[in-house]
């Protein structure tokens, strides 16, 4: 397994790993490291099932129950994303199709799970049909973020919670 970081204050490529076999325990302690190290890790070129990302997931822990709100999802631990339409000529759903409006706060900036009173440790992500060009996810350091804010600001801030809705 080579663990490459992609840059300083965030992120790491992972290869030399197959995540839809089962992983031992060393191998899946060096990935957690990385995780705990890097934040974000890219594994390429992993042709997951869902229940293979679903078993790779929850060697991290318990996973999420999502609440199905447009009635795609195909497991309670899954959100199923997509923007497909086999029934139209071109393949895609229309921006006004009731899934794509639900979908549409993906292209805000947002944190997964962040309105929860427990928020996610991490969000697993697969791609598993992608465009040429475009569809790309950002990620930032929320670390790196608190350790650059002034002294003052962080002993302001520290020990409080944000609270907000899903919206």
């Amino acid at each position: 397994m080579i663990i490459t970081p992609m840059h300083p204050c965030l992120g790491a490529r992972v290869e030399g790993v197959e995540l839809a076999a089962p992983l031992d325990e060393a191998a899946f302690r060096r990935i957690f490291d990385a995780f705990q190290e890097h934040s974000v890790l890219v594994f390429p070129d992993q042709r997951l099932t869902d229940e293979q990302q679903m078993a790779f997931s929850r060697r991290f822990g318990p996973l999420e129950t999502t609440i199905s709100s447009i009635g795609q999802e195909r497991h309670p631990n899954l959100v199923d994303l997509s923007n497909v339409d086999p029934q139209r000529a071109d393949g895609l759903m229309g921006w006004d199709d009731r899934r794509m409006v639900y979908q549409s706060g993906n292209q805000l900036w947002h944190s997964d799970s962040s309105f929860k009173p427990v928020p996610a440790m991490a969000s697993l992500l697969s791609g598993r049909e992608v465009p040429p060009a475009g569809g790309e996810t950002e990620f930032v350091s929320m670390r790196h973020a608190w350790a650059t804010l002034p002294e003052a600001t962080r002993r302001r801030l520290d020990g409080r919670v944000v609270v907000h809705s899903i919206l």
